[in-house]
């Protein structure tokens, strides 16, 4: 279990949000890692090789959009923020090479454009978008348990 702060800086604006981050294995084989208020998951342990979650974040990103208007020198800020929810499966392939694969559902909270500086409340307008699905596949690597062994 642990507090503090995380700091940011997106386009300009300086993001101080306080974090709680608990984690916890309750079972054998199950345990629950939170980062609030950014994501929880719950992790299912099927083997040494194989895991099983399902995780629920807020994502979101911020685009600075300049010289969209002819002859203008106005700047836009284009925002999104989406609640997703995710289940994902991964399984290791060899000593240090997984596989993963995700599936879920974005949920749109706010979509807006706004100027610089501007909170998402005084939006210049606001926009919609679509609910999603979306599938991902991934391979990655992890250090090698012989790695892992000597620390």
């Amino acid at each position: 279990m642990g507090f503090g702060l995380f700091a940011g800086n997106s386009l300009g604006r300086l993001s101080i949000l306080p974090l709680f981050v608990y984690e916890n294995q309750f079972a054998r084989k199950w345990s629950l890692e939170m980062v609030l208020p950014k994501s929880a998951t719950l992790r299912y342990r099927l083997n040494n090789k194989t895991f099983i979650s399902g995780k629920v974040a807020f994502k979101g990103w911020r685009y600075n959009l300049s010289n969209i208007i002819p002859d203008s020198d106005q700047a836009f800020t284009l925002r999104r923020r989406d609640l997703q929810f995710t289940l994902a499966y991964e399984r290791e392939i060899h000593d240090w090479l997984w596989l993963g694969v995700e599936t879920g559902y974005n949920k749109n909270l706010r979509y807006v454009l706004t100027t610089p500086g501007e909170r998402a409340r005084d939006a210049v307008n606001t926009l919609s978008s679509k609910d999603a699905t979306f599938l991902k596949f991934s391979i990655f690597i992890v250090p090698p348990k012989k790695l892992w062994n000597k620390m």
